[in-house]
């Protein structure tokens, strides 16, 4: 026989403060997980910039960053 969905939610009651906590603890490990593999983005940047510096004559010195170590 099958069992409807309607009715097992209505034996399991309302959605209450032990449901939000079961919620919170599954999520924390996979919210961990997530931000390892994304800093990933934060680590492995491709800074190209340039930086300009004004000395006492005002002329300008730039100073080209490659991104390379």
């Amino acid at each position: 026989m099958p069992t409807k969905v309607d009715g097992v939610l209505e034996q399991l009651g309302p959605f209450g403060p032990y449901q939000f906590w079961q919620q919170i603890y599954t999520g924390v490990p996979s919210f961990v997980a997530a931000l390892h593999f994304l800093i990933i983005v934060f680590h492995f940047v491709d800074v190209r910039h340039r930086s300009v510096v004004y000395y006492a004559t005002s002329t300008c010195t730039c100073f080209h960053n490659t991104g390379s170590m």
